[in-house]
């Protein structure tokens, strides 16, 4: 009996298995990747499928037999899966021979940004002279930049010389190496003398071409907004995701401070844009015709604002993740939020494996984890018993401390440093973010507009100011007090850590009282059995997620 409830709790959440097994397949194409390997899970997967086939037909498996082989067939499956999917795309990564200086004509894939140094972009080679194996490859091409030139773009072709290349196996810092790996980056490269010259396209001709020529022009209107240069730049990387020269300085301070995050558009940023749009759409839940009309905004709204950020990879897995909830609602299907996370995830990594790589999809899924496991134990109490000051600051402290638990120790990991004061520089500084993000984007959109109201335009713009001020004052007086732990852990003492803080999290779900909602069950929008929604009819279904809805409102 404990089986069958165990086996019934994990069927509730597929995605969640899916995922826990295509991550491992992953890792090992990594570490050893090898056609045979492939071939053979290939092969095993078909056979396993076949006979899966078979015994469904057969009368003399039980539930719970059928059940645990279903299951780990479905296991199994997304091992082989990600094995393969990493396998193939590794192939394009790694397969090459050192090569040295000699001219290279690119095509840049991404937008270009600005470091202390030079101009990194993101190259496609189109042509080498010292790369026989492959006439097309993504590098990364660190060229200075030259005042003659008009700035390169997504969709430009470079031609430059190069030396000193240097091949991805052998970057030694790992969490470099790691973000190249996750751009499927073959290797970094330097320019010679600094002499290149760039072909510019034309017209837009992809999706994301045409997203980043967008992007370009909404960065237009912020640079003729009555602004300094650092708060232009802080307006243009929190809205629209584009990060200046100007921004190295601000950069350095949030990190500081453990808030930056905030510069870097990503799911906090989307949520802020689609919770604004939420609570002017909210009055529409009290009309059954229009109680869809909500979501289907949300759902324009969230990658309205990724082709904003130029299709950015934080915002498109957050634009991702909004549009499968929404999905749910609107079909009226049970949501799950670990498994809605982890389809997600799985979703993601189906397409790139190499994702996985990326620190910030990593901390962006951890944290949104952490979020969901450990909050709930941080019983936040009602409104009418606190003043709203105080609720919103115990919500605060509560979401920023319990989004640390899983995070905490990949940061480690990867930077060797974590700023002591993040708990406290995060709650005014997110707080105003919060208001400039939405407040941003209205200026950006309706510049046009308020050029024939000048008093609304006097209005929104001393706002506006008035709010980068607050940053500037939080930002200048939490720096003095601020105080960074350093220390560097190892992989072993990284899933030491981890297996740790799980132990932890299971050990205080066993020790709650009975009469207290047990956080795994708190995940859950709406508890139900796996097929409750089904017994129901379409009707009684709907009128239960209008009352459902009515209460949360």
């Amino acid at each position: 009996m404990q089986m069958l409830d165990t086996l019934q709790s994990l069927s509730r959440r597929p995605a969640l298995g899916m995922v826990m097994a295509f991550i491992p397949g992953i890792f090992l194409a990594e570490s050893h990747p090898s056609w045979t390997v492939a071939l053979l899970l290939s092969s095993f997967t078909a056979l396993a499928l076949l006979l899966a086939l078979v015994a469904s037909f057969s009368l003399r498996f039980s539930f719970l037999l059928k059940g645990i082989w279903s299951y780990g067939l479905l296991i199994f499956a997304s091992f082989s899966a990600g094995y393969i999917a990493n396998y193939y795309e590794w192939r394009n990564v790694e397969r090459i021979s050192p090569w040295g200086s000699g001219q290279i004509i690119g095509r840049i894939v991404d937008t270009p940004q600005h470091t202390e140094r030079a101009l990194r972009l993101p190259l496609e080679i189109v042509y080498a002279d010292s790369l026989p194996q492959r006439s097309r490859w993504m590098l990364y091409l660190y060229a200075k930049e030259r005042s003659n030139l008009t700035p390169p773009k997504e969709g430009d072709t470079i031609a430059v010389g190069i030396s000193s290349p240097r091949l991805l196996h052998e970057v030694k810092l790992p969490s470099y190496r790691s973000w190249l790996r996750s751009k499927n980056c073959s290797g970094t490269l330097s320019t010679r003398d600094s002499l290149y010259t760039i072909k510019y396209r034309g017209e837009a001709g992809s999706l994301q071409e045409k997203a980043q020529d967008l992007r370009a022009r909404y960065l237009q209107r912020i640079d003729s907004l009555p602004l300094s240069k650092e708060e232009k730049a802080f307006v243009a990387a929190i809205a629209l995701g584009y990060k200046s020269r100007e921004l190295n300085g601000i950069s350095e301070a949030f990190r500081t401070l453990g808030t930056a995050h905030l510069l870097s558009v990503s799911g906090f940023h989307l949520a802020v844009v689609c919770g604004f749009v939420f609570l002017l759409l909210r009055g529409l839940y009290r009309y059954p015709s229009l109680r869809h009309l909500p979501s289907l905004v949300i759902i324009v709204v969230a990658w309205l604002f990724a082709t904003l950020t130029g299709f950015s990879a934080p915002t498109v897995r957050a634009a991702t993740m909004v549009t499968l909830y929404q999905v749910a609602l609107l079909l009226a299907l049970p949501r799950d939020a670990i498994n809605l996370l982890a389809f997600t995830a799985l979703f993601l990594l189906l397409l790139h494996p190499g994702y996985l790589f990326d620190i910030g999809f990593q901390l962006s899924f951890l944290s949104l984890l952490s979020i969901l496991l450990f909050l709930p134990f941080f019983r936040v109490p009602k409104k009418g018993k606190w003043h709203p000051l105080l609720h919103y600051l115990y919500q605060a402290i509560a979401l920023c401390f319990s989004a640390q638990f899983l995070t905490f120790p990949l940061v480690l990991y990867h930077f060797g440093r974590v700023p002591l004061l993040f708990l406290w520089s995060n709650i005014p500084l997110v707080f105003l973010a919060s208001l400039i993000i939405p407040l941003s984007l209205f200026i950006v959109l309706a510049t046009p507009l308020l050029t024939y109201v000048p008093a609304v335009q006097h209005l929104v713009f001393s706002l506006l100011s008035g709010l980068l001020k607050g940053v500037s004052f939080s930002v200048n007086y939490l720096i003095p007090s601020s105080e960074v732990y350093e220390k560097t852990i190892s992989k072993s003492e990284l899933l030491g850590l981890y297996l740790l803080l799980f132990s932890l999290y299971f050990i205080l779900c066993r020790v709650l009282p009975s009469s207290r909602q047990r956080p795994f069950e708190a995940m859950k929008t709406i508890p139900r059995s796996r097929f409750s929604y089904l017994a129901k009819s379409r009707k009684q279904h709907l009128e239960f997620l209008n009352n459902k809805e009515k209460s949360d409102l």
